[in-house]
């Protein structure tokens, strides 16, 4: 399994400058995560995996407090609403190689699509997933463009 050394390394990769936040009590929920590091909910983002087709895994990287919207990924991913679904906490470790509660937006096992909402780039600030329930990775709003096979969008719900 892959770790916050890994989210690190692939930072440096891309020339992104991040600050990795360890040892929290718990950052395993945006609530928590938030608490832990006495921010806003508004500033912490969230990646979810999604799995298109069955076979394809998708990282949709959305604002804390809202959801993935399933149907906005469909129509992006060129796929039927239907056919698009939260990946179980197995295929997120096998696909990204990071648990559920913990998954970063970089440093994935292999480069996966990434879908960005838009909605972050208005942060200067965002606080993600940094590898572990307990790791939570500072990066520069703007800076989460520069993903690799990054779509910027509209791709949350309240």
């Amino acid at each position: 399994m892959r770790d916050a050394s890994d989210v690190e390394r692939t930072a440096e990769q891309l020339k992104i400058s991040a600050t990795l936040h360890g040892s929290l009590d718990d950052a395993s929920t945006v609530e928590a995560a938030a608490s832990a590091l006495d921010v806003e909910v508004g500033s912490i983002g969230k990646s979810i995996v999604l799995m298109v087709h069955e076979a394809e895994p998708v990282v949709v990287i959305v604002p804390g407090p809202r959801r993935a919207d399933l149907d906005k990924v469909a129509q992006q991913v060129d796929a039927d609403p239907e056919e698009v679904r939260m990946a179980d906490a197995d295929e997120v470790e096998r696909h990204v190689g990071y648990p559920v509660g913990g998954v970063p937006p970089l440093g994935h096992k292999r480069p996966l699509r990434t879908l960005l909402d838009e909605a972050l780039l208005e942060e200067s600030t965002v606080f993600v997933g940094g590898g572990s329930d307990d790791v939570m990775l500072e990066i520069k709003g703007a800076d989460l463009e520069k993903l690799p096979d990054v779509v910027t969008g509209d791709f949350s719900e309240e």
